[in-house]
């Protein structure tokens, strides 16, 4: 895989050898996931967003599907602060923008490694 990095679907097993390997990835995960966030070590996904300030969330287009232009909602929030200090990990989510309080779309991402 190298730096090409990938995106698969949720699997605990498979962000964690990835993670050992270095390997960039966004990988989905659901709801009831659990995090470490500065404020606890055990912090439900679907909670991060909750009463998260309307500039966080930035309004992006996927391009063109069936049904026209895809825009959609998107914010990130750090977790995992003190893992690693040259890596960064984030939970970002995918709202939609005519139902902005519907359920969101949950992955979890490890980007690539910034280079100073």
């Amino acid at each position: 895989m190298g730096d090409r990095g990938c995106r698969l679907g949720f699997s605990k097993g498979w962000r964690s050898e990835l993670e050992r390997a270095d390997v960039f990835h966004v990988m989905a995960t659901t709801r009831h996931d659990t995090v470490v966030t500065r404020w606890a070590l055990d912090h439900p996904v679907h909670d991060l967003f909750n009463g998260l300030a309307r500039q966080k969330w930035k309004r992006r287009s996927c391009g063109n599907g069936a049904h026209g232009l895809r825009i959609y909602d998107w914010a990130r929030v750090e977790v995992r602060p003190w893992h690693r200090p040259d890596r960064r990990h984030w939970v970002i989510a995918r709202r939609s923008v005519t139902r902005p309080t519907g359920d969101l779309l949950l992955h979890r991402l490890l980007p690539r490694r910034h280079n100073a």
